[in-house]
C-alpha cells in the first residue's frame, strides 16, 4: 500500500509513524537512498549493498500477529534487494513475531530484514534469523542510528522544508534526537539505555541532596519514585528526561525534565492545590487534560528546561541548573503540607 498520510487509518502510534516514514521516503527518494546506505554501512555491508532505492510500502496491515506468516511494518524495494523493516517505538520486542516475519526472507538470498526500536533490547537470538541485519556491536538498530539521514538542507520555508520540519518534530517527539552524555553510550532518550539509567541515577543523587524522599532506584527502572514531604506519602512524583514537550504546546519544543504528579488521595483537592502553583519559564506546571484509568490519579506535569555542559561525547546534563527549580517544587509541597495537610 502506497502511504498517504492524509488518508491514514492507522490504529496505533507505531503504525502511524511507519506510514509517515514511508511517505517521506517516497516523497524524497534521496532520503530513502541515504537510509539504505546508512543501514548497510552500520551493518558492515558494502556501501551499495541494496542498490538504488525504488519505493517503500506500508505492509504491516496485511497480516495480523496471530497469522502464521505476519509481515513487518515496511517493505523497501531496491534495485538489488528487498528490505523488510520492523519498527518499534516503546513497545517490547517479540522474538516470536520477528521469527514469523523472517519467514519472508527464507530461501531468498536477495531479501533482508531489520528490527528498529527506540528501546535498547538485548536478544542475541535475533542474529540467527534468516537475512537479518544489525549493527556489529548491537542486536538491533536504534532510531538514533538513522538521525543523520533526515538532516538534509532545503530552501528555507519551501514546501519540502516545511514537510521535513514537521517530520523532524515527529522524530523528536518519539525520542529520536541522538543526545549523548559523558560516561554512557547510546541515546539519553532511548528507553532503557545506559545514558537514560546514568542520567536518572545522577538526578536521584541531586533530588536526595535537596530533600526529596526517594525510593531506591532499580537498575533499569525508567523513572524515580519521589515524595516531597514523607516517604510513601502522596503526591508521588515520577521524573524523566524528554526530548521535547511539543505534545503540550508548539512553543515547548525543547528538552525538558518532566515530573509527572500522581496521587491516591482525593484528586480534586490535589488539583486545587496544584492550581495555585506559580509557573515560570524555569519551572512550569501543566494540568492533565484527561484522567487515567489506573489505580493512581494523574494530575499533571512539572516541566523544567534542560541545559547541558560540554559538547558531543563530553556533554553532561547541567544539574546545577535543575537544583533551584526542583527546590521550588519541594518548597511548594512543604508549604501546602503546613497550611492544609492531606492524609496519606
Amino acid at each position: 500500500m502506497k502511504p498517504n498520510i492524509f488518508l491514514c487509518n492507522a490504529y496505533c502510534q507505531e503504525d502511524y509513524f511507519s506510514q509517515s516514514l514511508a511517505y517521506i521516503l517516497n516523497l524524497f527518494p534521496t532520503i530513502g537512498q541515504s537510509l539504505l546506505n546508512r543501514i548497510a554501512v552500520v551493518a558492515e555491508q558494502p556501501f551499495g549493498f541494496f542498490g538504488d532505492f525504488q519505493g517503500c510500502e506500508f505492509v504491516g496491515h496485511e497480516f495480523q500477529e496471530d497469522h502464521l506468516l505476519s509481515k513487518p511494518d515496511l517493505k523497501i524495494t531496491c534495485q538489488e534487494r528487498v528490505l523488510y523493516f520492523e519498527n518499534k517505538l516503546e513497545s517490547p520486542l517479540s522474538l516470536n513475531q520477528m521469527e514469523r516475519h523472517a519467514l519472508l526472507t527464507q530461501g531468498d538470498s536477495y531479501s533482508n530484514i531489520v528490527f528498529v526500536s527506540n528501546i535498547q533490547h538485548k536478544c542475541s537470538q535475533l542474529k540467527n534469523l534468516s537475512g537479518y541485519l544489525c549493527p556489529a556491536a548491537a542486536d538491533h538498530f536504534l532510531w538514533a542510528d538513522f538521525l543523520p539521514v533526515f538532516s538534509i538542507a532545503n530552501r528555507k520555508n519551501s514546501l519540502s522544508d516545511r514537510i521535513l520540519s514537521d517530520f523532524h518534530k515527529a522524530l523528536r517527539a518519539n525520542g529520536m534526537i541522538g543526545r549523548t552524555i559523558y560516561g554512557a553510550k547510546d541515546n539519553l532518550y532511548s528507553v532503557g539505555s545506559d545514558a537514560c539509567h546514568l542520567a536518572l541515577t545522577q538526578l536521584w543523587k541531586v533530588m536526595n541532596e535537596i530533600g526529596f524522599k526517594l525510593t531506591k532506584k532499580i537498575q533499569r527502572e525508567m523513572t524515580i519514585r519521589a515524595y516531597p514531604v514523607k516517604h510513601q506519602a502522596y503526591p508521588l512524583l515520577n521524573p524523566r528526561f524528554i526530548p521535547t514537550a511539543i505534545g503540550f504546546s508548539e512553543e515547548l519544543d525543547r528538552e525538558f525534565l518532566q515530573i509527572v504528579v500522581y496521587s491516591k488521595n482525593d484528586p480534586n483537592e490535589f488539583d486545587k492545590q496544584l492550581a495555585t502553583f506559580q509557573s515560570t519559564v524555569n519551572c512550569m506546571y501543566i494540568p492533565a487534560t484527561f484522567k487515567n484509568s489506573t489505580d493512581y490519579n494523574l494530575h499533571g506535569d512539572f516541566l523544567i528546561p534542560l541545559f547541558f555542559k560540554g559538547k558531543g561525547r563530553t556533554s553532561e546534563i547541567d544539574f546545577d541548573a535543575l537544583r533551584q527549580p526542583l527546590k521550588t517544587i519541594l518548597d511548594f509541597w512543604k508549604q501546602l503540607k503546613e497550611q492544609n495537610p492531606i492524609a496519606k
